[in-house]
């Protein structure tokens, strides 16, 4: 009998030490995530059917103590499978990571309330359950599979090297690129202040020594409506250049005082209207910056008060040619400024493009 009763020990401590070890598959496996889905859903793991992983059961995917999300297998090997991710708990979702050791797994334990597989994601073919005998195969068809998810395949999937092999490229942040910004417009109208450059009539009077040739400036202000258009370089490539087509208004007055009469000297307001007309053919050194050469046509308006001599002012009346260069500096979208210089005068001004 105490033979017996020996027997009848031993036999409580086997079955309980199986139902130990068969509860063992309920503890957390700590896994590697070797690849994802497109999507995220489909996840290959680094446990399989030596682990105890059967086809289509749940699993729980942790981060300690975290729940993440549950699966269940859509197929398996010997030492990895693939599970497909049927509910999330977190905003946090699996991934792989540089350490890749952050993630565990709890199966081989019932799990209420874990959805079932969507129709068509596993189906078998054959096989012993486990992953022995034939394959489990995935089905990827778009009729069952709306989001076109690229499922993992054990075969053609891409060499992807690890962070330390000599092979990898590390990540670099690649900036979206926007439209450039139009900051050319049609219609422009440019007013500001110049220096007017005009025939010196003290020189020009100068009864000792007159000298019609000599210049000066007079400060003014002017208002210039510009047309651009696009066209091409000439003798070169086909590349796109900006030419503008320009009206110009001025007004500037000074007073003077004639004396080549010693004995009566006369005072008068002089004021001259310049009117021109420019090309400018523009070169844009960048987005922002235009630089151009300009050639044109201005004529002088020219009237005086008191009387004046109207053959005095000969030397200031009259047309020519004009010609420099100048530059414009983006603001805003609608806001530049520009300036010009050439023989004509210098001239800085604020640009309101429409």
């Amino acid at each position: 009998m105490k033979l017996l009763d020996q027997r009848k020990v031993s036999f409580v401590v086997f079955f309980l030490l199986l139902g130990i070890s068969g509860s063992a598959y309920a503890e957390r496996k700590p896994v590697k995530i070797l690849d994802l889905s497109s999507s995220g859903r489909t996840i290959m793991i680094t446990a399989g059917s030596r682990d105890g992983l059967k086809m289509k059961e749940a699993i729980l995917i942790r981060r300690k103590n975290k729940k993440l999300a549950a699966a269940r297998v859509i197929r398996l090997f010997a030492e990895k499978a693939a599970i497909y991710v049927v509910a999330r708990y977190s905003r946090e979702q699996p991934a792989k990571t540089k350490g890749n050791h952050t993630f565990n797994i709890l199966y081989g334990i019932p799990m209420a309330g874990v959805p079932k597989l969507p129709p068509g994601i596993a189906s078998r073919v054959g096989g012993r359950a486990g992953g022995g005998g034939f394959a489990d195969e995935i089905e990827d068809d778009l009729g069952l599979n709306p989001q076109d998810e690229n499922y993992i395949t054990d075969k053609g999937r891409e060499y992807e090297p690890e962070i330390d092999d000599e092979d990898y490229t590390p990540e670099v942040t690649v900036r979206p690129e926007f439209p450039p910004t139009n900051y050319r417009r049609e219609h422009n109208i440019s007013v500001g202040l110049g220096l007017f450059r005009n025939a010196n009539l003290s020189a020009a009077l100068n009864e000792e020594s007159p000298d019609s040739s000599s210049t000066t400036t007079y400060a003014g202000i002017f208002a210039r409506y510009t047309y651009n258009f696009h066209t091409f370089y000439w003798l070169i490539k086909k590349r796109r250049a900006l030419i503008s087509i320009e009206a110009s208004m001025g007004v500037y007055n000074f007073p003077f005082t004639d004396f080549t009469r010693v004995v009566n000297a006369q005072k008068a307001q002089i004021e001259v209207i310049p009117l021109g007309v420019y090309v400018h053919y523009n070169f844009e050194l960048s987005p922002l910056f235009t630089a151009y050469p300009y050639l044109g046509y201005q004529y002088n308006i020219v009237s005086a008060t008191n009387n004046f001599p109207n053959e005095h002012l000969d030397d200031l009346r009259g047309g020519g040619m004009a010609f420099g260069i100048g530059s414009s500096l983006v603001i805003s979208r609608t806001i530049n400024v520009r300036l010009d210089a050439g023989n004509d005068g210098t001239f800085v001004g604020t640009v309101v493009k429409f």
